[in-house]
């Protein structure tokens, strides 16, 4: 849990998370092999989202933003739909999206747009593209978000950021910043760490290509990000 104090009036306020537990799924996932597509066993798989325990309804009054890396549409994804999910699932804890910024290197504008539904378009900002993996690195072609988050947000709005582009270096150079940062306007991250040492996850293919940190590194990594006030969540 997080325990927070209002500066202004001393009040301490306490906010709940889901633990960092097992491979960083939910427990059962891969628990039985090659699980039958059944209901009773939809929690054995590794796309299963229903253990991320979102925010508490919030009291602020400033824009909330979404940002999305690895957004290929609305309402589908390699491992299922984020826009969608985040979008409902927030929903139910008051908290609806004022804008949405979505990136994707393989997604065209058109298509992704085609599946945004009609009362989200005006608010949903889509850029087919590659993000950068260094703040030096920020240009309008290829946007450093860490850095455009800061551009389009304050600190008395809710941030939450989505990092799941299948590519250690980028990713890791976005994490690096933001556990370097002093004020970086992020409320709530969620990331899928590739890693080799994640013995489960072997859908992720040659282990090779995958970031070498241990399972313990990769929760030190989001203990660190918990205790900078980020609310980090491992994705799926």
């Amino acid at each position: 849990k997080f325990v927070f104090l209002d500066e202004t009036t001393g009040e301490e306020y306490v906010e709940y998370i889901e633990p960092l537990v097992s491979h960083l799924r939910f427990p059962l996932a891969h628990c039985v092999q090659g699980a039958p597509n059944e209901e009773k066993y939809r929690f054995h798989g590794t796309i299963f989202r229903g253990w991320v325990v979102p925010p508490p309804p919030t009291l602020r009054q400033n824009k909330k933003l979404l940002f999305d890396a690895g957004a290929s549409d609305w309402f589908n994804g390699a491992g299922g739909p984020s826009l969608n999910f985040f979008f409902e699932i927030w929903k139910q804890s008051n908290l609806e999206f004022d804008e949405i910024y979505a990136f994707e290197m393989t997604t065209k504008e058109e298509s992704f747009y085609s599946t945004v539904p009609d009362q989200y378009k005006d608010r949903t900002y889509y850029q087919q593209c590659a993000v950068s993996s260094q703040p030096e690195e920020h240009s309008p072609e290829h946007p450093f978000l860490p850095t455009l988050i800061k551009e389009k947000a304050d600190e008395d709005d809710y941030v939450l950021f989505k990092l799941d582009i299948d590519s250690p270096m980028v990713e890791n150079g976005n994490i690096d910043f933001i556990l370097n940062e002093a004020d970086t306007h992020i409320d709530e991250l969620v990331w899928e760490h590739h890693i080799s040492g994640n013995y489960l996850m072997e859908e992720w293919g040659d282990p090779s290509s995958l970031d070498q940190v241990s399972l313990r590194g990769s929760y030190d990594y989001f203990l660190k990000m918990r205790q900078k006030g980020i609310r980090a969540h491992s994705w799926v």
